[in-house]
């Protein structure tokens, strides 16, 4: 990586646009334009774990040629540079090609290496452990339970927007509420708008 720097100052004008990096758009010009490239990583990422699986099934084909872990380690070290480490984790991922694809599906993948992704699918794929209880367990035995008070905090779904910006901030809101990943949202979103 290089040590340029990056011009990270973006101009506003009175007029409403934005001048960033020699280039002005409008500030719906400026937000589209995020959005084309987020959606250019996002099938970036995409072709790159395709590629994560190509190479895994490769190593799942080759590797019964040798008979042992460390001849085919040095067959890789002689003929690729990949290291040791990414071609387990390509393995891992093409031996756990479904599991990623939900993953993926559901943005829990956004931005990650082989290896984060190699600890994603072995996380995903184990199986929930039973949670022991916090408590000594019901200690207020004769007692009344208490009502569930009625929900004040939190986006209400019968609001009437006048701008993006407002239901911008009630979609953030209710996904943070709920517990539900932005990035999946966006996706959901993206596919649901284009078809």
């Amino acid at each position: 990586m290089t040590n340029a720097k990056t011009n990270t100052n973006a101009k506003v004008h009175l007029d409403g646009k934005v001048t960033h990096n020699g280039q002005t758009f409008t500030a719906s010009a400026a937000f589209a334009q995020m959005e084309a490239v987020h959606d250019r990583m996002w099938l970036l990422q995409e072709q790159q774990l395709d590629c994560y699986k190509e190479i895994g099934l490769l190593v799942i084909q080759l590797r019964p040629l040798y008979k042992s872990d460390k001849l085919f380690g040095q067959a890789m070290a002689q003929h690729t540079t990949i290291s040791r480490q990414d071609y387990n984790d390509c393995k891992k991922i093409a031996e756990n090609w479904e599991l990623v694809q939900r993953l993926n599906t559901d943005g829990k993948l956004d931005g990650l290496g082989m290896s984060a992704i190699r600890k994603r699918i072995t996380k995903a794929s184990k199986p929930a452990e039973p949670k022991a209880p916090k408590s000594a367990g019901n200690t207020s035995a004769g007692k009344a339970k208490a009502k569930p008070e009625a929900a004040t905090d939190g986006p209400s779904d019968t609001k009437q927007f006048q701008t993006e910006a407002e239901l911008a901030t009630f979609v953030k809101a209710a996904l943070e509420s709920n517990g539900l990943n932005t990035s999946a949202f966006l996706k959901a979103l993206h596919a649901e708008i284009v078809g």
